[in-house]
């Protein structure tokens, strides 16, 4: 145990307990009664939480061992709060890297890592890695979490901003560490180190055929492309013409999209009208029905679909899976 671990600061604990603690009564239950559950202390408005927190903030600034950032302090407190209230929440906090790399992907003087992120639990998962590309021969797989980026830990919370921050110029290395989960449970790290470089964009819709004399497949992997819908439609269209009387959708590891594109594709199996998904909250102004507006439902194309979904089917592809 290193000697900076060992440091502590009395004044500090003893503050911060009498920060969040109420004020006690020293008044006992009634002879014979079971003593009361102890509950956690809750300030009767905001004002006098905001006035605990910045006590709280304050007392860290004054006594802590070490010399602490406020903004920082601040920063995670902010996060703590979203994560509270919602796991798909995150901060987006201005920086100008990030945004001098968003101009340059924009100026084309750019490229991203062919790699397709999605965070879960706040860590940033691997969903695809791009067909043909140096990632691709790089035993990188579906689930690797990316642990540190040439050595120094993530500094991304969205997968937006991820793919900003690993980009670079045409064809210059990077180094990412991934956790990799066994299939006994243990996990071990793996060092890859792949290139930035353009990527064509793939069809969402990579495989349909038939299984077998009636049963078509179809995997459709993604809803970002403003195309998914028209191309799934080519693809049942053509499993169709094969006979096709039942089919197999496979959104496994689909992280999602356009929700417009989820509509549509589930205008491909909906009749018009169908409800899609709700949103619901506490002001009813926000609140809103989705329903399919474009349906290519016939009486030809009622046949049984079975929808394929795991962990990594998020989002629009949720939406779909759901509707149908």
């Amino acid at each position: 145990m290193s000697s900076h671990s060992l440091r502590r600061s009395p004044g500090l604990a003893a503050a911060v307990a009498l920060a969040v603690s109420a004020p006690c009564v020293a008044q006992g239950p009634p002879a014979g009664s079971p003593a009361p559950a102890a509950t956690p202390f809750r300030a009767r408005t905001l004002a006098e939480d905001l006035q605990m927190l910045t006590g709280v903030l304050n007392q860290i600034r004054v006594n802590h061992p070490d010399s602490t950032d406020s903004h920082l302090l601040i920063l995670a407190a902010i996060r703590g709060m979203l994560a509270a209230a919602d796991p798909h929440s995150y901060v987006l906090v201005y920086q100008p890297l990030v945004d001098a790399k968003a101009k340059e992907l924009e100026e084309g003087k750019a490229v991203r890592v062919p790699i397709a992120f999605r965070f879960v639990g706040g860590a940033p998962v691997v969903v695809a890695v791009a067909a043909g590309s140096s990632a691709s021969r790089s035993d990188i797989l579906p689930g690797d979490e990316l642990v540190a980026v040439d050595g120094a830990p993530v500094a991304a919370e969205s997968a937006e901003e991820l793919d900003i921050v690993l980009s670079g110029r045409k064809g210059s290395p990077i180094r990412l560490t991934f956790e990799r989960q066994r299939s006994d449970g243990s996990h071990a790290q793996v060092v890859r180190e792949v290139k930035r470089e353009p990527v064509a964009e793939d069809s969402a819709v990579p495989a349909a055929f038939m299984l077998d004399d009636s049963t078509g497949y179809a995997r459709l992997t993604t809803f970002v492309s403003s195309k998914a819908a028209d191309e799934l439609r080519a693809a049942v269209g053509r499993l169709e013409d094969q006979r096709m009387r039942r089919l197999l959708l496979d959104l496994r590891d689909n992280g999602g999209g356009s929700v417009t594109e989820a509509a549509d594709v589930a205008g491909l199996f909906l009749p018009k009208g169908a409800v899609i998904y709700m949103t619901e909250g506490r002001k009813k102004e926000t609140n809103d029905t989705v329903r399919v507006s474009r349906s290519f439902l016939s009486h030809e194309k009622r046949y049984p679909v079975v929808v394929l979904i795991n962990a990594g089917t998020a989002s629009a592809s949720e939406l779909v899976a759901g509707a149908l």
